[in-house]
């Protein structure tokens, strides 16, 4: 669930599968989770 409506994930990946008897998979890159971390580590952090 998003705060902003309309908001989507880019897919990375879609239905790969590393070999023939693989069930297939997707990649999304999450930038919301990414955005959050990256504040959070920088607020946290020590300027050097």
């Amino acid at each position: 669930m998003h705060l902003v409506p309309g908001f989507h994930n880019l897919k990375v990946l879609d239905r790969i599968q590393f070999t023939s008897d693989a069930v297939p998979f997707t990649l999304y890159l999450n930038f919301d989770k990414t955005i959050v971390g990256l504040i959070v580590i920088g607020l946290t952090l020590k300027l050097l």
